[in-house]
Protein backbone atom coordinates (compact mmCIF):
# COMPACT_ATOMS: atom_id res chain seq x y z
CA UNK A 1 0.00 0.00 0.00
CA UNK A 2 1.45 3.44 -0.89
CA UNK A 3 2.38 5.65 2.04
CA UNK A 4 -0.04 8.36 0.89
CA UNK A 5 -3.04 6.16 1.71
CA UNK A 6 -4.21 5.68 5.27
CA UNK A 7 -5.81 2.64 6.79
CA UNK A 8 -8.67 2.90 9.23
CA UNK A 9 -7.86 1.48 12.63
CA UNK A 10 -10.12 -1.41 13.65
CA UNK A 11 -10.34 -0.10 17.24
CA UNK A 12 -11.89 3.22 16.17
CA UNK A 13 -15.16 4.03 14.42
CA UNK A 14 -14.72 5.00 10.75
CA UNK A 15 -15.77 8.59 11.50
CA UNK A 16 -13.64 8.93 14.65
CA UNK A 17 -11.55 12.02 15.07
CA UNK A 18 -8.01 11.74 16.47
CA UNK A 19 -9.23 12.68 19.95
CA UNK A 20 -11.03 9.36 20.43
CA UNK A 21 -9.27 7.08 22.91
CA UNK A 22 -9.72 3.34 22.48
CA UNK A 23 -9.41 1.57 25.81
CA UNK A 24 -11.60 -0.01 28.46
CA UNK A 25 -13.65 2.64 30.24
CA UNK A 26 -12.48 1.62 33.75
CA UNK A 27 -8.83 1.89 32.67
CA UNK A 28 -9.49 5.32 31.13
CA UNK A 29 -11.05 6.52 34.42
CA UNK A 30 -8.07 5.24 36.37
CA UNK A 31 -5.63 7.02 34.02
CA UNK A 32 -7.69 10.23 34.17
CA UNK A 33 -7.62 10.07 37.98
CA UNK A 34 -11.37 9.88 38.44
CA UNK A 35 -13.65 7.26 39.96
CA UNK A 36 -15.73 5.06 37.69
CA UNK A 37 -18.94 6.51 39.12
CA UNK A 38 -17.65 10.03 38.37
CA UNK A 39 -16.93 8.88 34.80
CA UNK A 40 -20.50 7.64 34.43
CA UNK A 41 -21.78 10.90 35.94
CA UNK A 42 -19.80 12.87 33.34
CA UNK A 43 -21.27 10.68 30.60
CA UNK A 44 -24.81 11.22 31.87
CA UNK A 45 -24.19 14.99 31.94
CA UNK A 46 -23.03 14.85 28.30
CA UNK A 47 -19.46 15.87 29.13
CA UNK A 48 -18.07 12.50 28.04
CA UNK A 49 -19.09 10.34 25.08
CA UNK A 50 -18.83 6.57 25.38
CA UNK A 51 -19.54 4.05 22.65
CA UNK A 52 -18.83 0.40 21.86
CA UNK A 53 -15.94 -0.53 19.57
CA UNK A 54 -15.83 -4.21 18.93
CA UNK A 55 -17.28 -6.61 21.45
CA UNK A 56 -15.63 -5.43 24.69
CA UNK A 57 -13.68 -2.21 24.16
CA UNK A 58 -15.14 1.14 25.12
CA UNK A 59 -14.06 4.42 23.58
CA UNK A 60 -14.18 7.52 25.73
CA UNK A 61 -13.66 11.03 24.42
CA UNK A 62 -13.54 14.09 26.67
CA UNK A 63 -15.43 17.17 25.53
CA UNK A 64 -12.13 19.06 25.30
CA UNK A 65 -8.41 18.42 25.70
CA UNK A 66 -8.53 20.53 28.87
CA UNK A 67 -10.53 17.78 30.59
CA UNK A 68 -7.63 15.33 30.52
CA UNK A 69 -4.96 17.87 31.43
CA UNK A 70 -6.95 19.06 34.46
CA UNK A 71 -7.76 15.50 35.58
CA UNK A 72 -11.52 16.18 35.34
Amino acid sequence: MPKSQTQSRPDQPADASPDWIAMPFRKWCRLAGISISHGYDLASEGKLRITKAGNKSLIARPESDRFLSEGA
